[in-house]
């Protein structure tokens, strides 16, 4: 068995960290998956679709750990779809091109391939509902937690609170501005919860700043929050693990994951999570986090407040934390894709 494994994307954030990872644990005992990175070959193009049919022969399993697969295969094919945010989401795609081109590939995806991987049963159950796939033609794989230290330079805090002007304790969320990551309705929660009760706390988002698709800038002006709401813009690795350090707690109030890598990081740094109740959340943060309804501002109000006065739940919920995030493995993650590469190869699946 030869599997070619199309690993371009390696650098990418989200999808890069899963391949990484596989590329790094199945490369110390197995060498029949070939990790193959041509940087030549351009994203989503004509010559991608070329090359992709050329790695794809008789002789070998074709691996593609996006949508990107090839339209016309030659061999065996196993497809990784992370989640649907594309079909639940329309709004997000860059321009109409870009919205036809993912509709006739993933439409060919689900006819050509041998086995599709997903990332969690809520991924898994999209898949079905919107392509009629078998559940038999999918296998789900949870990602291993995030590999990430968590030491940092303690003289860095006044550096990082003095650039992003960190006056007061203060609430974290890192992520990018889309309308699935719900950014709108945390910034009205935020108001609520410093407008009827006694908490004093900033909220800090990071994530590069994007008002495509919400201008938070704009009402946090309109609602006199300039000093309260801090928009970092970009974060490095330094100044990542200083928020995460410090944070009273992480909120993540996405409407959809397919996983939500933000939430195991979070535990790692030892803080407390409150998270949405929606998508693959519930899968991964299992009984270590708070939850709320995305969509009902007093909810995620009153959960943030439950939490940030209430030091014993805090501490219950990093307990649970640093135990729920042992559950994620890139060790058993890396051998369950090979059993399905083995499958796939000997017609099983």
């Amino acid at each position: 068995m030869r599997v070619n494994f199309d690993a371009r994307m390696k650098n990418n954030t989200g999808i890069g960290l899963y391949i990484r990872s596989l590329m790094e644990h199945i490369s110390k005992d197995n060498n029949e998956v070939d990790f193959l990175v041509n940087e030549k070959i351009k994203l989503f193009s004509l010559k991608e679709q070329l090359y992709l049919n050329k790695m794809s022969n008789r002789n070998s399993i074709l691996h593609c750990p996006h949508f990107n697969a090839p339209v016309v295969k030659n061999g065996k094919l196993v497809i990784t779809i992370h989640d649907l945010a594309f079909n639940r989401y329309e709004e997000e795609f860059s321009n109409k091109a870009a919205k036809i081109y993912y509709n006739f590939v993933m439409n060919r995806n689900m006819k050509n391939a041998d086995h599709i991987i997903t990332i969690s049963e809520s991924s898994k159950k999209d898949i079905v509902d919107f392509y009629g796939i078998s559940e038999e033609r999918i296998t789900v794989i949870k990602h291993g937690a995030p590999y990430v230290d968590t030491n940092y330079n303690l003289n860095l805090k006044e550096i990082v609170y003095k650039k992003f002007n960190i006056t007061k304790p203060f609430i974290f969320f890192v992520g990018i501005n889309r309308p699935r990551k719900n950014l709108k309705n945390l910034v009205l929660a935020y108001r609520e919860l410093i407008k009827k009760s006694d908490v004093d706390v900033q909220l800090v988002i990071a994530g590069k700043k994007d008002s495509r698709y919400y201008d938070m800038e704009k009402d946090i002006k309109a609602f006199n929050l300039e000093d309260n709401i801090i928009l970092t813009d970009f974060v490095n690795d330094d100044e990542l693990k200083c928020l995460y350090s410090n944070c009273e707690a992480f909120i993540f109030p996405s409407i959809y994951e397919g996983f939500g890598f933000p939430v195991l990081e979070a535990m790692l740094f030892k803080v407390p999570v409150i998270c949405s109740n929606t998508s693959s959340l519930p899968e991964v943060v299992g009984d270590a986090g708070i939850y709320f309804d995305p969509y009902d501002v007093n909810d995620m109000a009153q959960k943030i407040y439950d939490v940030l006065k209430d030091n014993n739940l805090k501490s219950m919920l990093v307990d649970k934390g640093n135990k729920q995030v042992q559950k994620f493995s890139w060790e058993e993650s890396s051998m369950k894709h090979l059993e399905v590469y083995e499958s796939v190869w000997k017609g099983k699946k």
